[in-house]
């Protein structure tokens, strides 16, 4: 499953980005329950690339809450 993720994300951004260095804009229905965990999945699977072994994903969605609170709503959405 997490294979899975890692290349959604990839190709995702690969094709977002087209070449160049430039920021996704990411959003739902309000840009907090599935904006959230797209933001949050995105900052977990960077950091497992990136060969990290310790992962605070609390931590992590803690940080996001501190830029726009509310973000991952439900117990499902932080599930995945």
């Amino acid at each position: 499953m997490l294979n899975f993720y890692i290349a959604f994300i990839s190709l995702k951004i690969n094709k977002s980005y087209r070449g160049r260095a430039a920021p996704i804009v990411v959003h739902c229905t309000d840009g907090t329950g599935r904006t959230g965990t797209f933001c949050l999945l995105d900052m977990i699977l960077n950091r497992v690339t990136k060969g990290v072994k310790e992962l605070n994903v609390a931590g992590s969605l803690e940080h996001l809450r501190d830029q726009r609170p509310c973000m991952v709503e439900t117990c499902e959405q932080y599930k995945m």
